[in-house]
């Protein structure tokens, strides 16, 4: 799943935008992958994967990296990614555009990855936005 933004700075602390894998149905989601831009509370920007646990009302940050953003880009592509079919490591990796172009054609791959597959077989992709 990938999901293509203008790249802009939340105006808010606290408000971001990206995307989310998760495993919701006709009675909700019991988990959720996050990848998302973010302006926390200290007005720093980030990029943040993290991993949320709706049963148990749990949200574990996964990774959190400063965004240092290129001079004259305006958009940012955000993919998450299946690694393979032996296990449910989630990917995810980002990278910048400018004018319609990508500045590169390779993406930067956050570290961590997202356990997902462990309770069902399939997902449902989803924007985030605030």
């Amino acid at each position: 799943m990938f999901g293509l933004f203008d790249l802009t700075i939340p105006p808010v602390r606290g408000d971001g935008y990206g995307i989310a894998v998760n495993d919701g149905g006709p009675l909700g989601s019991t988990e959720s992958i996050d990848f998302f831009v973010r302006r926390e509370m200290n007005d720093s920007l980030v990029i943040r994967l993290q991993e949320q646990d709706f049963l148990n009302s749990v949200v574990n940050t996964l990774e959190l990296d400063s965004l240092l953003i290129p001079t004259g880009v305006d958009q940012i592509e955000l993919q998450l990614q299946r690694a393979d079919l032996e296990t449910g490591a989630l990917i995810a990796s980002y990278r910048f555009w400018d004018d319609g172009t990508a500045m590169s054609p390779s993406f930067t791959t956050m570290s961590a990855t997202a356990d997902f597959f462990t309770n069902s077989g399939w997902a449902r992709g989803g924007l985030l936005c605030g």
